[in-house]
């Protein structure tokens, strides 16, 4: 656990969020899941149900993914937050309908991320 003081002129830390660090543990690691991640970043969209407060739509799930890799069926993954939230359970649904399997995953968010002044992701405890 660490943490850092906020400037004042910060905005708050939840509304500075751009992205979540993610490491998702299948529960059936004997799918090809690097297979699965191959063909979602190959593709130039990904259409997926968002649902929210007012209703569902359609939206784009590739650009929301913007980072993604699979070592020995372990899924690390960087998915956009705020205004483009992507949840990490939706993005693993995905790679199940995409593997045409149902299972589950362990999901542990390793790390929420801003936008700095030169527009590189840092972590929300890190200075610019």
């Amino acid at each position: 656990i660490d943490a850092r003081e906020m400037e004042k002129k910060e905005r708050s830390a939840m509304a500075a969020v751009a992205a979540a660090d993610y490491v998702l543990i299948p529960n059936d690691m004997d799918i090809n899941w690097a297979e699965a991640v191959d063909k979602l970043m190959s593709m130039q969209a990904y259409m997926y149900t968002k649902r929210t407060k007012s209703g569902s739509r359609q939206v784009d799930m590739r650009s929301r993914v913007l980072d993604v890799a699979c070592e020995n069926g372990i899924i690390t993954c960087r998915l956009s937050c705020g205004d483009d939230n992507l949840s990490a359970q939706v993005f693993f649904d995905s790679l199940c309908d995409i593997a045409e399997v149902k299972t589950e995953c362990d999901i542990k968010r390793k790390d929420l991320l801003r936008r700095n002044r030169a527009g590189k992701d840092i972590s929300l405890i890190e200075h610019d």
